[in-house]
């Protein structure tokens, strides 16, 4: 009765509606793109200029950038008009978010987001102007090496994704393109799932249906609707390699049944695809496959595909890293893990590699007895390596991806996973200690970042400690422990003991690489860091410049680290009353981050506020303000309007219009960011309590001096309690409070803060320093209006 109800309803509608059901299916299909399409529209700051592709839930567009900052074309995703059901609004604001927690260079990029004006989620992507894999291959006419390096890169990109805890379920070659440089560039994680549930809110991630898949390159796991771990994209890589090696699919679905495409799938074994290129070649099929082909996948190729397409998800390869060694490892003419590790085979792979001495060793049978011996013996040493891997690789996995998230239909938190590892660290691992001391400082990592700082903190210094009883002080392993020790420390505040292990790495860093290394500067970045809260600035300059002579040489002029390194030393020449430095450092950075925009907009954001703080101390308020405005709409974007990070950005207006002598401006932005602290629950900030010294001074500038005075007195009675003595903002308080006492005619207290003030500006940073001349200013000014009401 249900269906009989369902069924009069449809044809009750249908009866309205004759005339499009008429239409053919493709009609009806270019109707609806018609109505659908966006083309010439503007959303966000591009303009849609054709549509280059669409999916099931969306469309994307070949866009410009239309606010003319800089000329840029770029790919906006957007969702089809009518398809913007709750489901697909979450799957695509799933995918919106797995791109932004993805940096590859074999990973489309996303750039930006938002909503149009009639709601639909939109993204913006950088514009990959290639072909797809197989077309690529085909018209480039790779060899069968090339196209393994080429898949190697593939194999990067989906490894990288399963490190972030993502697995991409629809892996095909036309979801990858190759640039004409040949760097290819995976696409497309519209139904991608993240391992970690926290990240994606309440999409049901386990509900994998039939039409959201590609058939011919899912896995027997996914066509059953089962668990999905990263081995099914291993599964998809492996039917990828096997169409880029024979020019066919393991098997053919054309005219089968859905229940045909199952029973195949997940019963019948592909044939091995050596096989497939002699058929080709016998039938005359391809005449572009060379007999060489069959040859070099006849063997190793063959067993590292069907490895990869094996029905149960536990007998593929543990991961795709090890995928991709197996492929490094066969273009070297080395051992491969698909092949059983038998003595004939790996006296076979030595042959084949130094056939010259082979030969001539032949003429001597105990030379090449004793060669063989040798070679054995080093093959044993690398397979330790690879078996070490193996273990890191399996421990991970079965940590990472059958961990029951979804078990009895609750979410498991990710910090329990992170536990329960680490209890099996001391139960399973006891007699691996390479391998444990590798996993630990992985958990150790992983607790940080997600932080739970203390549990990082017990996992770091084991790790630390293990490594050094196995390879002693001056080793990589122990380096990486070192440096994971040191950022936890200072993720805790205990600044003594991670400056303390900061240095450990720049030592242990100097021994092993003389000339320098990227991790060594990244240990004098830090140490500057730490430098400047504990008031040493000579000591963080000379850091900062040390860093930055390494970085060049490691990451080259126009890098990431190097405009870093420019803030870095804008912030301490602020700081040292250096302020033509500070502005040229300032610049350089912004001069370098302006290369990499739009994917730099953060980095850019900061380059312009510390631009914008030093040109304010210069006086220089009009460019100041336009500046600081600029990065605030930045933050403002990017982190939202009630957000944390943004708060601390308005900190910098209200100095710059306190020092411009506009009020009027810092009471009304002030307000709002003392109640946005408040709402992020930042009261006990730096950039709280500097909310209320410039709103307080600007409330008594404004009259309103008690109210003004008690906020300035809070800000100070907390900064004496949490900073350093020697801490330059307490002091800076203390002239702001001397300022609103001024105004209440308190001149007595007010003196006296003053003074104190001069004396420690004047002593630390010399006479000249801006901080000594306004303190002086702020002196004279109340003696002036003391003598005026005597």
């Amino acid at each position: 009765a249900k269906l009989l109800s369902e069924i009069e309803s449809l044809l009750a509608f249908e009866k309205n509606t004759a005339d499009f059901l008429n239409l053919s299916p493709l009609s009806s299909a270019n109707l609806l793109d018609h109505f659908n399409s966006l083309k010439d529209k503007i959303i966000g700051n591009y303009k849609l200029i054709k549509e280059i592709g669409h999916g099931g839930m969306g469309v994307v567009y070949l866009a410009t950038r239309e606010d003319q900052q800089f000329n840029q074309r770029v790919a906006v995703k957007v969702v089809k008009n009518g398809l913007d059901t709750e489901e697909i609004l979450r799957r695509f604001r799933n995918e919106r978010q797995i791109l932004a927690s993805l940096r590859h260079p074999n990973i489309a990029r996303l750039l930006d987001g938002g909503t149009t004006d009639n709601d639909l989620p939109y993204f913006v992507m950088e514009y990959i102007e290639g072909l797809p894999l197989l077309q690529y291959c085909d018209e480039h006419q790779l060899s069968t090496n090339e196209r393994l390096d080429l898949f190697k890169k593939i194999c990067s990109a989906v490894q990288h994704a399963h490190q972030n805890l993502v697995i991409h379920r629809d892996l095909k070659p036309n979801n990858i393109i190759v640039l004409h440089q040949g760097e290819p560039k995976l696409l497309d994680f519209g139904i991608a799932k993240f391992l970690n549930p926290e990240l994606v809110g309440e999409l049901n991630q386990t509900q994998t249906q039939f039409r959201v898949m590609t058939p011919e390159y899912a896995s027997p796991e996914q066509i059953k609707g089962g668990h999905i771990t990263t081995a099914s994209d291993i599964y998809s890589l492996g039917v990828i390699l096997y169409e880029l090696l024979t020019g066919e699919r393991p098997f053919k679905f054309e005219g089968k049944s859905l229940e045909q495409i199952f029973q195949t799938v997940t019963q019948s074994e592909p044939i091995a695809p050596s096989s497939v290129v002699s058929r080709k070649i016998n039938d005359k099929a391809n005449p572009q496959l060379a007999p060489r082909n069959q040859q070099s996948l006849k063997g190793d190729l063959d067993n590292m595909i069907l490895m990869a397409l094996r029905k149960e998800p536990s007998r593929r390869y543990k991961s795709v890293e090890q995928l991709a060694e197996d492929i490094q490892r066969y273009l070297k003419g080395l051992p491969v893990i698909a092949r059983p590790n038998t003595l004939s085979y790996r006296a076979e792979k030595f042959v084949k590699r130094n056939l010259v001495a082979s030969v001539v060793g032949a003429l001597l049978i105990l030379s090449l007895i004793g060669g063989i011996t040798v070679s054995l013996r080093m093959a044993n040493i690398a397979w330790k390596e690879s078996s070490k891997a193996q273990k890191i690789n399996k421990f991970l996995q079965k940590t990472f991806t059958e961990a029951p998230f979804e078990a009895k239909g609750q979410n498991l938190k990710f910090a329990e996973v992170l536990d329960t590892a680490s209890s099996r660290v001391e139960t399973e691992l006891a007699d691996e200690p390479e391998v444990k001391v590798q996993i630990l400082t992985t958990l150790a990592d992983t607790y940080a970042r997600i932080g739970l700082a203390e549990k990082a903190e017990i996992k770091a210094r084991a790790a630390v400690e293990l490594s050094n009883q196995l390879y002693g002080e001056t080793n990589t392993n122990t380096s990486s422990a070192v440096s994971i020790l040191a950022n936890i420390m200072l993720q805790q505040g205990k600044i003594d003991e991670s400056e303390q292990q900061y240095e450990k790495l720049a030592k242990i860093e100097q021994q092993l690489s003389p000339k320098g290394s990227q991790l060594a500067g990244i240990a004098l970045g830090y140490l500057a860091e730490i430098s400047v809260r504990k008031g040493k600035l000579q000591e963080a300059l000379v850091f900062q410049q040390k860093a930055l002579e390494m970085n060049r040489r490691f990451f080259g002029e126009d890098s990431f680290a190097v405009a870093q390194n420019f803030i870095g030393l804008g912030r301490v020449n602020e700081r040292l009353g250096n302020l033509d430095e500070a502005e040229k450092s300032f610049r350089h950075s912004l001069e370098i981050n302006r290369k990499f925009l739009p994917s730099a907009r953060l980095n850019f954001a900061e380059s312009l506020l510390g631009l914008g703080s030093t040109l304010a101390r210069l006086g220089k308020f009009e460019e100041a303000e336009k500046v600081l405005l600029e990065s605030q709409s930045i933050f403002k974007d990017i982190q939202g309007a009630n957000s944390m990070p943004l708060a601390e950005i308005q900190n910098y207006l209200l100095v710059m219009y306190y020092l411009k002598g506009d009020y009027q401006k810092v009471e009304a932005i002030g307000t709002e960011t003392r109640k946005m602290f408040i709402d992020n629950g930042g009261k006990n900030t730096n950039g709280y309590y500097s909310t209320l010294d410039y709103l307080g001074v600007s409330m008594a500038k404004n009259g309103k001096v008690t109210e003004g005075e008690s906020l300035v007195r809070e800000s100070l009675e907390k900064r004496l309690k949490t900073a350093i003595p020697t801490d330059w903002r307490i002091f800076n308080t203390q002239n702001l409070l001397g300022v609103c006492l001024t105004e209440a005619n308190k001149f007595d207290e007010a003196e006296k803060l003053f003074r104190e003030s001069k004396e420690f500006f004047s002593k630390t940073y010399g006479e000249s320093d801006y901080r000594t001349i306004e303190s002086n200013k702020y002196l004279v000014s109340m003696i002036e209006k003391r003598d005026r009401l005597k």
